[in-house]
């Protein structure tokens, strides 16, 4: 099977399209994961379908985890705004699916794997050598604009660096 999809793959869109059908066959029960946890008030563990390989709370949990990215970089390939809601809200629903399975491991999966997924989001995280961090405080102390907004980013700090030829 996996030699038949590779043979089907042979162009961007037809690509695209196979990301779509994974993620979102996946995500469905990521979906009605999260609605029955919202309706149960998470009185009950996400379970999968019966008698399949993602039967269980863990297994359907980690399942979740791993297409959640992929329903994410389909979102951003949408232009259609209503798309992107309504995928970002079957993310939503998916996550809380996830902690609705009562999954230790999928619990820890889905931290880890929001966390990346805000490092790798732009702007969040800036990072600069020496240079810029005495640049900024040189520009504070004269009074002016910094050139970048700094709310609600995390600045890290990189250096000390080793000087490499005339710097």
């Amino acid at each position: 099977m996996v030699t038949v999809m590779l043979l089907l793959l042979d162009s961007r869109h037809r690509l695209w399209l196979a990301t779509l059908v994974i993620a979102g066959s996946i995500c469905f029960y990521g979906v009605k994961g999260g609605i029955f946890t919202l309706l149960t008030g998470g009185q009950h563990m996400v379970l999968g379908p019966r008698r399949s390989f993602i039967g269980g709370n863990t297994e359907v949990a980690f399942a979740i985890v791993i297409a959640l990215p992929l329903l994410w970089w389909v979102r951003t390939q949408l232009t259609q705004r209503w798309l992107r809601v309504a995928i970002s809200l079957a993310f939503a629903l998916s996550v809380i699916a996830v902690l609705g399975s009562y999954s230790r491991g999928a619990v820890l999966a889905v931290s880890a794997m929001l966390g990346f997924l805000w490092l790798r989001s732009s702007g969040k995280l800036l990072t600069g050598r020496d240079a810029a961090h005495k640049k900024l405080v040189d520009l504070i102390e004269r009074g002016e604009s910094l050139p970048v907004d700094f709310t609600n980013r995390v600045i890290y700090y990189v250096g000390p660096v080793d000087p490499v030829r005339d710097e």
